[in-house]
This record gives structure tokens, sequence and C-alpha cells, in this order.
């Protein structure tokens, strides 16, 4: 009996974090390289010393990899660990608002309510008063200090937790002393020391491959000509002046290609261009500096291979099967491009952190089951399906900082005997490839750049920085021997160019932490004018985003009593409701394809009303026919599903479940009503609540990801 034919299966885990340091003091505004530095990036690897057959790929960005370094090398220091070593007897008013303001930065569910004593400390920064001068004030000094040490605890990674030290601090829980702050923050600095060389050493082992990412992480394709983006998408407003300078694509890529030599002691293979940003010109910059492979989303792919059609026929089964080949891009080698499956990648990110982790192993594998099933034998034998994610911020909303989920899906990879986990340059060697005629430029996010250019307030950075640029070369030309200032300067050039501030940039996404970056950006700008000993504009003075902070959730403004009908019957029916922004609260992490656009919510004297925007996106049919959960935690428990066009109790005290009176309507949105009588509230004082989508029992998404809306009925 021939052989089984098994389907090849490529994991790239992307590890990146934006260039945080402060060009003029030296400082890391935020702390994420290193408390993810303990959490994140130690552990992905590490976890493959259980699972020898599991190959995979890691693709790490110099930027992240020079920051590490300077954490364990040079002591590098951010505000959080400033904040952190500070005695708390020594903590200043202002400290402690900031400490208040930051140190609770982490998903409740999964990193603060499993720890009584955070959990205790969060609770007291929620309670009143809500003056927050007032509130610190209520903190005590012992307060502070294990709020201090907790901050910094949970972020440690449970393969170290083992440790004797770490394990002390957590079985010590509270009461903290200012040495056990010292022995964590020792504990911490060594576990960064060790990440790179457990790279190093599985890499050895032929178990993982490492690849790159242009050094600082810019989109290439708007660094070698603006103007591409109109391709993708001809009706966007771009910046008044072109930027065009495919020499500093030539740079991000050399340097990064010279830096990860200098560490691993041989070449990459391949490059992760950021947020799968690509473009036919920019081929030969990768040829010339020896890379071997690229990767872009699927979504780029279909339409490299039928620019001028519409794309939804990506979604058949007979399409899809163009995805999991290799194309051969190159101009002057055998350059190949692989894509990504958008909705692999988006289950690990998005949905599977609230399922059992064994059912989401499962269901991951039933997916590539049904991949192999689709295709011939040959088909099969020729194939690569490609997941491509973050690797690092996921993990804090799965349990167990998601050790279960991974731990579950690798064993079963192991024992699958249809299914193969490949590093990418092992299927170079025993795949075909295909030649694909022209690339077409775009990104992973909806094959297009608009994230990161067409706003006015990226269009007014892109200004910015070519204004910068043009003066250093011009300073360059007249001042050709002072190279040290020079080489500097460019640095600050190369680093505003970027992707992180132009993703911030605009209404696209929301972080209480966007004026850091608005700074970040400009800081590196202002650093050229600086040490060019010349006046920097007036502009860059001032915050590129002038948009108002953008909340994601407002609420009630009054009552309201809307027409249960599925529609919005006229233009004032649900103005004074509160409102959930779903597509904003994604902020950090792109989801490609959500169920809901936005939810709002208010009430009258009898009913609660709840209103679910689908996002512009989604087929209406596949819309409705979702189960819609309501989870209700003030100023009782209670559930209802809502399931056009019947509504279901389900209480917290009793078992059960029961039809309940109301109404639910769907046309061109769903309306539900609800009368407070049904569910046991009141129409006054506090209601919390938070909204999930289900299809076949699997949690699709949750509204908010952690906590939930709440709002006052007055």
């Amino acid at each position: 009996m021939p052989e089984e034919a098994k389907l090849r299966v490529a994991f790239i885990w992307h590890m990146h974090q934006p260039y945080y340091k402060d060009p003029t003091s030296g400082d890391y505004l935020l702390p994420w390289v290193r408390l993810h530095g303990t959490k994140d990036y130690y552990d992905m690897v590490a976890l493959l010393d259980d699972f020898p057959g599991i190959r995979q790929t890691f693709n790490l960005v110099p930027s992240l990899l020079e920051q590490l370094q300077d954490y364990y090398r040079k002591g590098a220091e951010d505000l959080h660990l400033k904040l952190t070593r500070k005695p708390a007897r020594s903590l200043t008013l202002d400290d402690k608002l900031e400490i208040l303001k930051s140190f609770f930065s982490a998903n409740p569910e999964t990193m603060i309510n499993p720890y009584p004593r955070y959990r205790q400390l969060h609770q007291k920064l929620k309670s009143p008063p809500e003056d927050v001068e007032r509130k610190a004030r209520l903190f005590s000094r012992q307060d502070f200090l294990d709020l201090q040490v907790w901050s910094n605890l949970v972020w440690i990674d449970p393969l170290f937790r083992g440790r004797k030290e770490i394990a002390s601090l957590f079985s010590k829980g509270e009461g903290f002393s200012e040495e056990d702050k010292t022995v964590l923050l020792r504990c911490q600095k060594q576990i960064l020391r060790e990440i790179i060389p457990k790279y190093k050493e599985v890499e050895a082992r032929g178990q993982i491959e490492v690849s790159i990412s242009p050094y600082y992480h810019p989109i290439l394709p708007l660094l070698y000509d603006s103007e591409l983006t109109k391709e993708a998408s001809p009706e966007i407003e771009l910046p008044g002046r072109r930027f065009a300078h495919p020499e500093d694509v030539d740079w991000q890529i050399g340097r990064a290609v010279k830096f990860y030599s200098e560490i691993f002691g041989h070449p990459p293979a391949g490059m992760w261009p950021p947020e799968g940003g690509v473009c036919q010109e920019i081929l030969p910059y990768f040829e010339r500096h020896g890379i071997r492979w690229i990767a872009s989303d699927e979504e780029v792919l279909f339409k490299s291979l039928r620019p001028r059609e519409e794309t939804e026929s990506k979604t058949s089964f007979a399409s899809r099967g163009e995805l999991f080949k290799l194309y051969e891009v190159g101009t002057r080698s055998r350059l190949v491009a692989i894509f990504r499956d958008h909705n692999l990648s988006d289950l690990i990110g998005f949905t599977y952190s609230s399922w059992e982790a064994e059912k989401a192993a499962a269901d991951l594998l039933g997916h590539l089951h049904g991949i192999r099933e689709s295709l011939s034998s040959d088909e099969v034998r020729e194939s690569l399906v490609t997941i491509i994610m973050d690797g690092e911020n996921a993990w804090e909303y799965y349990q167990n900082d998601g050790h279960d989920f991974l731990r579950a899906l690798y064993q079963r990879l192991s024992e699958d005997h249809r299914l193969e986990t490949v590093t990418v340059s092992e299927a170079l060697q025993g795949l075909p490839k295909r030649r694909l005629g022209r690339l077409f430029p775009g990104s992973w996010i909806g094959g297009d750049f608009k994230i990161w250019i067409g706003h006015p307030e990226d269009n007014l950075a892109w200004e910015l920085l070519r204004k910068t640029r043009e003066a250093l070369s011009e300073f360059e030309r007249k001042n050709p021997e002072k190279r040290e200032i020079i080489e500097s300067c460019w640095r600050d050039i190369y680093a505003a160019e970027g992707s992180d501030w132009f993703w911030w940039f605009g209404e696209e996404h929301h972080t209480p932490e966007k004026d850091k970056f608005d700074f970040l950006f400009r800081s590196h700008l202002l650093s050229v004018y600086e040490k060019l000993g010349r006046p920097a504009p007036e502009e860059l003075h001032s915050p590129v985003s002038f948009t108002a902070a953008l909340e994601v959730v407002t609420p009630p403004s009054g009552i309201l009593t809307p027409k249960i009908d599925g529609l919005v019957t006229y233009s004032e029916e649900w103005l004074s409701a509160g409102r959930y922004d779903c597509a904003r609260a994604d902020t950090a992490i792109h989801r490609s394809e959500g169920i809901c656009g936005s939810i709002h919510f208010g009430f009258d004297h009898q009913n609660f009303y709840l209103r679910i925007d689908p996002r512009p996106s989604v087929d209406l049919n596949r819309f409705v026919s979702k189960e819609f959960r309501l989870h209700f935690e003030k100023p009782g428990e209670l559930k209802v599903t809502i399931k056009v066009p019947k509504l279901w109790l389900h209480s917290g005290i009793r078992n059960g479940e029961m039809r309940i009176e109301g109404r639910c309507a769907f046309e061109e949105i769903l309306e539900v009503s609800i009368p407070f009588s049904r569910l046991s509230l009141c129409p006054e004082g506090s209601l919390a609540f938070r909204l999930s989508v289900w299809e076949a029992e699997r949690e699709l998404e949750r509204w908010p990801k952690q906590g939930l809306i709440e709002f006052e009925k007055t």
C-alpha cells in the first residue's frame, strides 16, 4: 500500500515590538520589550524541546533584538522599570498616579484576577472615590510595593515559575519587601539574557528556522514609492509630495541581514516584509541581499493572480488551492513567495483564546484535514499551508499563557500521520514552484496600505519625514566629512520610517498610549535637527495626531424608545444610546473579519434596548445566523441568548432556560428590547454586561474582550 500523502504545514511566529527608545534621553518610553521578553519570546521556542518532531519558523525583527540586548547588556531603562525599582517609601504623588495608571496594563481575566492580591489591588483602584489623587492616598506603602512586584511578576512566563526565586514570590503572594523586588528584577534580566541563545540552540539542532524583517519594520512599498498605494486604492488621498526612496529599502533590508548574520553566524534565508507589505518593485532588493523566500497574505496573492477580477471567488476550494502553492517571483534569482492562510491565522490570534485548549487544537487540525481532503493526493504532496501570526500579543488572552493550547496542538500534530510541520526552507527544498507574473502591491490588511497612508494624520507624518530627510540629505552634500553625525541622523530617519507610528495615526486604531507613539515618531525627527545644529520646524513640536482621542465606549446620554424593526427607522432613533465600537477595540491586533461593528445600548422606564450593527464587509445572512449571548453581571448575574427571532433567559441562580417576553428583529441591524421586569433588574442604578457571538457552541467573538460594558441608569 503506498504511503499516505502528508500535507505540509508551516507556522511562522512573528516577534516584533516598536522601537521604544527615546533618541534624546536613551530611555524606553514603554516596557513591552522587557515584559514580553519575560513572558513570550523564550517560551515560544523552548516549548519545542518537548516536541522534537515539530518544525517551525520564527521571524525576529532586528530592532526588537537590539532592544533586548540593550536591556541585558547596557542596563536599558523604561519608565515602568524606574517606577518599579524606586523604593515604595520614596514614591511621590506623581509617581503614585503614574503607577495606578499603568501598572494594571494586563488582561484582567488571565493575568490579574487569578492572583488574589493583584485582583484586590485592581478592585481597590476601581472602587470609590473616583478622584484619582484621593484614591492614591488610600493606597498604603505596602499596597504600592505589592503592586510594583505583581505588575512585573505576572509577566513571568509559566516556564520560569518553577525556578526557586520566582516560585517563592508566587507562593508569598503579598507583603513583599524591597529585597523581593530586587530579586525579581534580577531574575527578569537573566531571562532576557537567555532568549537569543535559546533560538540559536534550537536552530542549531535543525528544529527551527529563524527569519528576519527589515531593520526598523517599515512598509517597504511606501518607502520605494508612496504612489504605489494607488494601484490598490485608486481613490486614496496621498501626501502633497510623493515619498520615493528605494535606497532606504536597500538599507533596511541590508542592515537587517548584516545584524542577523552577526548574531546567528550565517545570513538569513527568509524575510517577512512588515505587515506582509510587498510589491513587484522591491523584489530586486531581497535578491541583492541573498534572501531566498518572502511571505505575504492571501489577499495579495489573489489580487496578483486576478488583478482585475473581484476576489470573492477566493472562498472556493478550487481557488483556495492556489493559496497552498509556492511561487517564484524573483527577477534575477529563484526568490520564492508564500502566502498565509488568513482564516487559520486569525483563529489562533482571535478565536481560540476563549476555547478549551484540547477543543481548540482539535478544531485547528479539523481545518487542516479539511484542506487536505479537498486536494488530490498529488496536490497534497505539492502544497504548503502557511500560518503566519503575531507570536506574542495573543497569549495573554489564553489560559496559562497559551501553553495548554500550544502543547495540545503540538501533541496532536506530532501524532498525526496525515500532516507534517516544516520550516519554510524545508518546504522550498521539497515542493514545486509556480511562476507568478507580477506581485500586486498590498499588505495583509485588506490587500492595501490604507492603515499607514491616506488619512490626514498619516499624510502629515509622511510630509514631516520627507522634509526632515531632505534637510539631512542637503547637510550631507555640504558636509560630507561629518560622517559620525550624518550616520547617527540617518539612523533616526530609518527609525522614523517604522510602520508602528503610522499604525496609530488616523482613526483605525486606538490606544491610551497613542500620545507616546506620536512623541517617539517626532522625537526621531527632532533629533536629526538637533544633531545638525539647526532649528526644527515648528510643526514638529506639535502632535501629529490632531483627532480627539476616540473612546471605545460612550455612555447613554438619555432615555430612548426605539422601534424594534431591524432598521434605523429615523436618524435620531438611537441618538441618545450608549455605544461600544468593536472595530476600534481591536487596537493593536488587527482582526480581519469580525462579525460585530458596533454595539448600541440604552433604556427607557420599562425596557433595556440593544442594537448590534454588522461590520460593513459581513454578509447579512452570515450575521443573522449567529447566536448572540448577553451576560449581565450587574446588578445580578443573568444570561440572555438572542437567536432571531427568539430570546431565551438563563439564570445564574437556577438551572435551565426559559423563553422571555421581549422583541428582536433584524433587517439591516439587530435590535432587541427586553423588559427590566423579566431581567429582575430595576430601572435605576448601574448595569454591566458583555456580548459574545457563538456558532455551533463555539465562541467567535467577545465584546469587550476583557471587562464589561458598564453604565448608570439615571
